[in-house]
């Protein structure tokens, strides 16, 4: 009897080895999935700030294209306003040249018949072609 238990005991502690061997190789692996999923966790931080990030440029890039848009638009406006700006100033300085020269004809006129009533006086004749280039340029 005592040798049975002393068999039974031997085998109880075998048993107990494989179950501590297993219990240790079950910790340990248990330890490396620990450690995996920390470094996964890690990897999914660091990702979710890269993914924001891009998130974040890509925001700031829609709202600079847009600024762009309406920089171009406003550049295409004062462009415009611009040469329409030049065209009033070119016809206003044609006008303001057709005015003095009509004036000044008008002026020589009125001093040739002045001048034909009391003594005869050699002239010169002021009298300017609308078919001359002062008109067709505009430039005085």
């Amino acid at each position: 009897m005592v040798e049975d238990l002393n068999k039974e005991r031997e085998e109880n502690e075998k048993v107990l080895l494989e179950i501590s061997d297993k219990n240790t190789k079950l910790k340990n692996e248990m330890s490396q999935l620990h450690l995996q999923l920390e470094e996964c966790l890690d990897d999914r931080e660091r990702l979710q700030s890269v993914v924001l990030g891009f998130g974040k440029c890509s925001d700031e890039y829609e709202r600079a294209l847009k600024r762009i848009t309406i920089l171009e638009v406003l550049l295409q406006e004062a462009h415009r306003l611009i040469n329409q700006l030049e065209s009033d100033k070119l016809n206003q300085t044609i006008l303001q040249n057709q005015s003095l020269c009509d004036e000044l004809v008008e002026t020589s006129s009125q001093l040739i018949l002045a001048g034909n009533n009391h003594t005869p006086h050699v002239t010169t004749d002021l009298i300017v072609s609308k078919s001359d280039s002062y008109y067709s340029t505009g430039i005085g």
